[in-house]
């Protein structure tokens, strides 16, 4: 077993022996990993990780066995990154949920890469899909990954674009990496580690749960530069994702036709927040995180009619 998947194995044992509280499990492996190599089999140093955990070495080495199997499991394909790792994605700290470790399928070069999220609906209309469809050229077209999870919807329309026109794309999954959810994205997710990128904060040991979805969300949110709202319902969950993404000092951008929809009450008062970009088409969103520096011969000629306007509120 490699060195990094011993780390983590040791760590889902903390986190299992201490009924899955990461909160209490974290500093506990801090303080291990300040005194001792924890890529060590956690025999070796079982008793002291019992005290920092505050658990019985009995529990904690249940833990240990209950869990194993699953991480002899991860291939060599599986990238396992921890905060020490120079590769580690300096977005996920901004989350006060940021995980321990990563587990990564694909090109992880792309976390150096401009990324934006592109979240909404898991019923999109139409509109919705042409108006994602156009939003991922505008954005690949200069150059910037666009990034999603793979619930159907919005977020399965958006890693087809970027894979359709050859663009890569990262996907933050609510499952480990050699697990599908949802089924009917085998296939799309399967493209995606070969094309693109497959990001997960779970390990193989943990069966999945409802709530994992909210954990990644948040993720996918951290790890891109801004988030772009397509579609969604009142008191859908694409709205209270782009919450967070401005609570984490990332921009979110709102397209002007969703926020003069009168049948819908949240875009206006998110499109309030601080921080919250409001435009007109997909190529402003490209212009707005990529300013072209220009003379001001060219600046008098471009205005502020309709289709070149940023409101920023």
């Amino acid at each position: 077993m490699r060195a990094e998947v011993r780390r983590a194995l040791n760590f889902q044992a903390m986190v299992i022996a201490s009924r899955g509280s990461e909160a209490k499990a974290i500093p506990a492996y801090n303080q291990a990993a300040s005194e001792f190599d924890t890529s060590d089999d956690i025999s070796v140093k079982l008793d002291r990780y019992a005290v920092l955990l505050g658990v019985s070495s009995r529990v904690l080495t249940n833990a240990y066995l209950k869990c194993r199997p699953a991480f002899e499991t991860i291939g060599d394909d599986v990238n396992v990154l921890t905060w020490e790792d120079g590769g580690w994605p300096k977005g996920a700290n901004d989350s006060p949920f940021c995980p321990r470790f990563l587990f990564t399928k694909g090109d992880a070069s792309l976390f150096g890469r401009n990324m934006v999220s592109l979240i909404g609906t898991r019923n999109p209309s139409e509109e919705g899909k042409h108006l994602c469809i156009e939003t991922v050229k505008a954005l690949g077209k200069k150059g910037l990954v666009t990034a999603s999870g793979m619930s159907i919807g919005i977020e399965g329309v958006s890693h087809l674009a970027s894979l359709r026109y050859g663009w890569p794309t990262m996907a933050v999954l609510g499952t480990d990496v050699g697990s599908y959810y949802p089924s009917e994205h085998q296939a799309l997710q399967e493209r995606i580690a070969h094309s693109g990128l497959l990001v997960s904060r779970f390990s193989p040991a943990l069966s999945m749960q409802k709530w994992f979805l909210a954990l990644a969300n948040r993720l996918l949110c951290t790890l891109t530069r801004a988030t772009v709202v397509i579609e969604e319902r009142d008191g859908g969950g694409a709205v209270s994702q782009a919450d967070f993404a401005v609570d984490a000092g990332r921009t979110v951008f709102l397209f002007r036709d969703v926020v003069d929809n009168d049948a819908l009450l949240w875009p206006r008062k998110l499109a309030s927040r601080k921080g919250v970009v409001v435009v007109d088409n997909p190529a402003d969103i490209a212009r707005y995180l990529l300013p072209e520096k220009v003379s001001r011969k060219k600046q008098g000629t471009l205005g502020s009619g309709p289709g070149r306007q940023l409101s920023l509120f």
